[in-house]
């Protein structure tokens, strides 16, 4: 077990090392998590408010993602919508679905394997700030891709 955990743990470095050089300046917060790689990306990267389009200026953002996907086949991928607390539950967990859809169909059509990659939303069930400011709302409206070592890896 210990060969196969150096391994996974290197696997990860070489991820992180490479994820965080192409992803410098652009906004977005990469934290390790034990095994997991999660890539934050906030409102005024990704989307405009209550669309699910990704905006033009993410299409590189993303491409470097997709990128570095590419390269570590390894690795299984979680994209997870998230919203403010405006608007019902209903329409906030529709749109944070089809936010992380949008993101798993760009990556897929930069060549990273769509049987990888997950797409799920939590609507507003999950804020990291407060809904009470146009700020915490901003934070709150975000996208995580979570990456992890395949389990048979």
């Amino acid at each position: 077990g210990g060969v196969v955990g150096a391994g996974v743990g290197a696997y990860l470095d070489y991820q992180e090392r490479e994820l965080r050089q192409s992803l410098e300046g652009t906004g977005v917060t990469i934290e390790r998590q034990g095994d997991d790689l999660r890539l934050i990306m906030p409102s005024e990267v990704t989307f405009d408010v209550a669309s699910y389009e990704i905006k033009p200026s993410f299409f590189a953002v993303l491409g470097n993602v997709a990128d570095v996907m590419i390269n570590y086949p390894e690795t299984t991928i979680q994209i997870a919508g998230h919203t403010d607390s405006d608007g019902s539950d209903s329409y906030n967990q529709d749109l944070s679905v089809q936010r992380s859809a949008a993101v798993r169909n760009f990556l897929s059509g930069q060549g990273v394997e769509y049987a990888r990659m997950s797409a799920v939303g939590f609507g507003e069930r999950f804020p990291i700030a407060s809904n009470t400011t146009e700020y915490g709302k901003a934070q709150n409206r975000r996208v995580e891709i979570t990456l992890s070592p395949a389990s048979d890896y």
